[in-house]
């Protein structure tokens, strides 16, 4: 038998598809069947923070993705970066404290920790900088959490089978899986689990029903760690495609999406009608802008000489239903934007 002679068409495989192959796109695993991967913002609240938003139909939380940054150099960000947003976020909690728009969780957008998801950067890199902040930090992965181990420290620092509260430490979260579904008085947060520009047929399915299941009383959020649209030469086709077909299955459109990977802070509107925001600003060093984006996607601000954090505030009375948010520069590498700045905010009908 003779053997092919290897050329230019030996190996087909296209390392920017979707196709199954020997080397298969990285993603995050399939839920096993029958798990709810819902989880109740209440097990993450105050008695204090509960009561304000049933009284006041008013929640709001922090998000921004991309804090892990190499503790051990400053090639990837810096330690310095990383804590700056880690104090604008502890000081909008004390500055609103007892507030309706006070945040009450923090919602991180993937890559946690950098450059690999090793767990003995957790420490450094996670656990200490935010040791300051009084909230829940929970979390969606993001392709460096799946370096490395392939999310096992992810799993073990975010995924424990319960909550052990202990005085003075913050605790492993224990939500369901690596995409999951944020269930709150106003909003439906439904996560994405995104480590490279690939989502798995499962998790395309999951999305569509749980996009169909979402109330359409409550804020429709849609987190994911690669952003379907995005102004920095990337070309997230997988995700851009999973949120477009769940669209068409079900007729439900996200009120918003939010995304990290970029280490930049981005808004603007999908071509499908819903907006997108990037901000992947927790730390890691800052990166390129392109003044266009793939699939067409219409730019309201973009910006990548600024770390820092995005509040969103979801207002679901009756007549006012809203999600507004506000951008706050932690730290800046241009003169043009000053710690405390806030940068943008906006507010969309919902």
């Amino acid at each position: 038998m003779v053997s092919p002679i290897p050329g230019d068409r030996f190996n087909t495989f296209d390392g920017t598809s979707c196709q199954h192959g020997p080397h298969e796109p990285d993603h995050v695993p399939p839920a096993p069947e029958n798990l709810n991967t819902h989880y109740d913002v209440t097990q993450i609240l105050t008695a204090g923070q509960l009561a304000s938003i049933q009284q006041n139909k008013i929640m709001a939380f922090h998000t921004f993705g991309d804090s892990g940054t190499d503790h051990k150099s400053w090639h990837n960000g810096s330690p310095a970066t990383r804590l700056a947003v880690a104090h604008a976020i502890e000081a909008e909690c004390v500055a609103k404290a007892d507030k309706p728009d006070c945040p009450c969780f923090c919602y991180h957008l993937g890559d946690v920790i950098y450059p690999a998801g090793s767990s003995y950067l957790y420490e450094d890199e996670f656990y200490k900088p935010f040791s300051g902040y009084r909230n829940a930090i929970v979390a969606i992965p993001g392709n460096h959490d799946y370096r490395g181990d392939e999310l096992a420290s992810f799993k073990q620092n975010f995924l424990a089978p319960q909550l052990n509260l202990q005085p003075g430490r913050r605790p492993a979260m224990n939500l369901p899986w690596f995409y999951w579904v944020l269930d709150t008085p106003v909003a439906t947060i439904i996560g994405i689990g995104s480590v490279s520009n690939c989502i798995c047929p499962s998790q395309e399915a999951w999305f569509r029903t749980k996009l169909a299941e979402a109330p359409t009383d409550k804020a429709l959020i849609v987190a994911t760690h690669y952003a379907p649209y995005c102004f920095d030469h990337s070309d997230n086709l997988g995700i851009r495609k999973c949120i477009k077909k769940g669209i068409s299955a079900t007729g439900r459109t996200p009120d918003l999406v939010i995304a990290g990977h970029s280490h930049t802070y981005q808004r603007m509107t999908a071509p499908e009608g819903y907006p997108v925001v990037v901000a992947g600003t927790g730390g890691v060093s800052t990166s390129g802008l392109s003044f266009t984006s793939k699939g067409g996607a219409k730019q309201i601000l973009l910006c990548n000489t600024v770390y820092g954090a995005l509040t969103l505030t979801v207002d679901a009375n009756p007549g006012n239903r809203k999600i507004s948010g506000h951008f706050i520069v932690a730290d800046s590498t241009s003169h043009d934007h000053q710690k405390g700045d806030v940068l943008d905010s906006f507010s969309y009908d919902w």
